[in-house]
């Protein structure tokens, strides 16, 4: 057979098995309600085709496969192995164990700063001989404005641990654990015990201790003040609730206190809120850097970690624009960075955040499409991304549960979405052929059981895999 031929009969063979593929899909669409809105988007990454396509253009609420975005976007223009960076800087240097002057933590909005290394920032102070502040000690959050909320965040999220603030001061991922135990006589309040020192956060209980359990609702206001409402069973154990720490500030003020008091280095007063002097020379005594990004993407697509994807659209904005970072400028960065290389056009979209948590966001299924075919050309983009996608069945990611057994899931790399009446799929799927195919499955508008429509994700995602 002649090149051409050969040539010939590969196209005729691609095209009946793109065809039998559209077939199989529209088959198993035909399980999926008629009063839903559901958007596919399937092409391969070989040969550019579009292998399946429904409703590509129209605009749906993404819910957590919105992560791409930013993972895309601070790939692209931090690189792989860019740092946050939280510094303690003075006016003055460590002279005979005394720093003559004010103390400043600079905080850069790492989403992955611990109680640990904010200790270990105190600590190496006193392993460089400081004994002594003869001024005051300030936390400067001015990396990141005052709005620790997108527009179109729910208020009954802002309770829990997924919706934690986003400010340039973040510590254990805002958030905290809270123990609930039942009273020892049915009617009584439980007791609350909060994973925190004493006075950072406030309680109105209303859970009572009842012969049944009920979904313990969560409400949280400004200033660490919660309202929990539902009823605990008298004969259960204890149970825990993660949630968010609405005003971090408080608990980085009573670690540092806390850190300095154990290390035996007292200074002026008390800790406050203050910017780092910019008419001075400055030294910088202690700094932890965050670890790279490659590894903080990795957590925020396998686990679906919402601080850390909003965390980097302040981030993206701060660092493009070289300004304070906010939502509005963070959202327009990752805009500017990708519409070039991706051809999307951001004014047909909205996007407000990097988690999807907000309901304002709407995307197209082809626009994902169009983020996933630019970064799987992209050389420098793609390892790193492929790898931070959950490959279906992985153990602790949000794909765990979902196409256990079949032999074909490892090879599929997918990040998943899902909300009040939303869920979505979008991903990476090599056929037995060797053709990586890009998808992207969103469903919006049901209101029975999540799990029939996931289902479907994942009936559709093997059948690319075959």
């Amino acid at each position: 057979m002649g090149k051409s031929s050969a040539f010939i009969f590969s196209l005729i063979l691609c095209g009946t098995t793109y065809a039998d593929l559209k077939t199989d899909i529209n088959q198993l669409l035909q399980a999926a309600p008629n009063n839903i809105h559901q958007g596919i988007y399937v092409q391969s990454m070989k040969t550019k085709h579009v292998l399946f396509e429904k409703n590509q253009h129209y605009l749906f609420t993404p819910a957590s496969i919105l992560k791409i975005v930013p993972a895309i976007a601070s790939l692209k223009y931090l690189g792989k192995d860019y740092q946050f960076k939280t510094d303690v800087i003075s006016a003055s240097p460590i002279h005979h164990g005394v720093i003559n002057g004010d103390v400043y933590f600079k905080f850069s909005g790492d989403p992955d700063f611990r109680t640990s290394d904010l200790q270990k920032l105190i600590a190496n102070l006193k392993h460089k001989g400081l004994k002594k502040i003869n001024g005051h000690v300030y936390i400067d959050k001015s990396a990141y404005d005052h709005a620790s909320y997108p527009p179109g965040r729910v208020y009954d999220d802002m309770g829990y641990y997924y919706s934690a603030p986003v400010s340039a001061i973040s510590l254990n991922e805002n958030n905290f654990a809270l123990r609930i135990d039942p009273s020892n006589a049915l009617g009584q309040k439980a007791k609350l015990t909060p994973i925190l020192p004493t006075g950072i956060v406030t309680f109105e209980n209303e859970v009572i201790t009842a012969p049944h359990s009920s979904i313990i609702k969560i409400y949280a206001s400004p200033s660490n003040h919660y309202l929990l409402q539902g009823n605990l069973n008298i004969k259960a154990k204890h149970i825990s609730r993660k949630m968010a720490l609405t005003e971090p500030e408080k608990l980085v003020k009573s670690v540092i206190t806390t850190s300095f008091q154990n290390n035996q280095i007292p200074f002026i007063g008390s800790v406050k809120q203050g910017r780092v002097p910019s008419d001075k020379k400055l030294y910088t005594l202690s700094t932890h850097f965050s670890k790279p990004l490659k590894s903080l993407i990795r957590v925020m697509l396998t686990e679906s970690n919402n601080h850390i994807a909003d965390s980097l659209v302040k981030k993206l904005g701060q660092v493009y624009y070289q300004k304070q970072g906010t939502w509005g400028n963070g959202v327009k960065a990752m805009e500017a960075i990708l519409a070039k290389p991706t051809g999307i056009d951001f004014k047909k979209n909205h996007i407000t955040d990097g988690s999807g948590l907000s309901r304002y966001d709407l995307m197209t299924p082809k626009q994902f499409g169009k983020l996933l075919n630019y970064a799987y050309n992209d050389k420098q983009i793609f390892p790193v991304f492929y790898q931070a996608l959950p490959q279906a069945g992985e153990k602790g990611s949000t794909l765990a549960w979902r196409m256990k057994g079949d032999l074909r899931s490892k090879y599929i790399h997918a990040k998943t979405g899902s909300m009040g009446g939303v869920t979505a799929l979008v991903g990476y799927a090599q056929s037995k052929t060797g053709d990586v195919r890009s998808f992207v499955i969103i469903t919006n508008g049901f209101v029975d059981k999540r799990k029939a429509h996931s289902k479907l994700e994942d009936q559709l995602a093997l059948r690319l895999a075959t």
